[in-house]
C-alpha cells in the first residue's frame, strides 16, 4: 500500500494559539506498507512513513523531517 496525507494550519492561529518558534504550519507526510499473510491465523506488517514539516523550529526555521519504520507481528487466536 502507499499513501499520502497533508496538514495545513491557518495562518490565523498563530501567535494567538501556536507559537511560530514551535509549531508547524504544514506537515506532508509519504507512507508505504507491505503486509505478508502467512496463513490464516499469522500475520506480519512493515510500515514507513516520512513527514516533510513547513515551520516548527527555532527562528521560524523547518523543523526536522520524521521517518519512522515500524512493523507488527499478529497471531490470531
Amino acid at each position: 500500500a502507499v499513501r499520502a496525507s497533508g496538514l495545513t494550519i491557518d495562518a490565523e492561529a498563530f501567535p494567538v494559539f501556536a507559537d511560530p518558534d514551535r509549531s508547524a504550519r504544514r506537515a506532508t507526510a509519504l507512507g508505504a506498507a507491505v503486509s505478508w499473510n502467512l496463513s490464516h491465523d499469522v500475520r506480519w506488517l512493515l510500515d514507513y512513513e516520512w513527514t516533510r514539516f513547513d515551520g516548527g523550529a527555532a527562528g521560524r526555521r523547518d523543523r526536522a523531517d520524521e521517518k519512522v519504520l515500524s512493523t507488527r507481528f499478529q497471531v490470531a487466536f
